[in-house]
């Protein structure tokens, strides 16, 4: 039996949906839409994790260990943000630096800060969501902090705020400007920078 044409393609956000101008029958006779398999497979991953967060990769041993000197609420709190991060974007490397004011997390298609989609930074009693070219997006609510020429950031100071859509709109919005997307490898985690010197809280200020 002909299977029936099919049309695919990818939205803006790069998430995967398929345009079927028909549909065939299973072996019981159900009528079933017809996709390709790899588009189906990454959909429904991406589907399961932004109903489960938890589904995201898991943080890798190096960074668990960069946020060891945070109080707990704020490890959580940070971990939290990564999770709804990874969950809206599609796979894209993950890159750390341990630096000196902060813990930093960014998400790109590759680890070069320049071609990034936005970072995490952890602070002693926050946590900030920041969009490597904030400055260029639709903000109509004003929900973005921050001066710079590129970066803007949203505050977050617990996981409660992860309710608030303005993030994930702009983050779409990110995402849809940058090269993640179909072909942008699997998920990976690469330590790019350690300090010597890191101001954490509860430690004495470095010498």
């Amino acid at each position: 039996m002909d299977l029936p044409k099919q049309r695919y393609r990818y939205s803006a956000l790069f998430e995967p949906e398929w345009i079927i101008s028909g549909r065939a029958r299973d072996e019981k006779g159900v009528r079933r839409p017809v996709s390709p398999p790899c588009i189906a497979a990454r959909y429904h991953r991406r589907v399961a994790a932004k109903k489960n967060p938890a589904a995201s990769p898991p943080p890798s041993r190096e960074l668990l260990g960069f946020l060891e000197p945070y109080a707990p609420a704020t490890r959580e709190l940070a971990l939290a943000v990564r999770a709804a991060v990874l969950a809206e974007l599609p796979p894209c490397c993950e890159y750390v630096y341990d630096a000196y004011n902060a813990v930093a997390i960014g998400y790109g298609p590759n680890s070069r800060y320049q071609e990034g989609v936005c970072h995490v930074a952890v602070y002693a009693r926050h946590v900030n969501l920041g969009y490597n070219f904030g400055a260029q997006l639709d903000d109509p609510a004003g929900v973005l902090e921050g001066a710079g020429r590129n970066v803007r950031h949203i505050k977050m100071r617990s996981p409660e705020d992860l309710a608030r859509p303005e993030w994930r709109v702009l983050l779409r919005q990110a995402a849809a400007q940058s090269t993640l997307g179909p072909g942008t490898h699997a998920h990976s985690t690469e330590v790019k920078r350690i300090s010597p010197r890191k101001r954490r809280p509860g430690a004495p200020p470095p010498g």
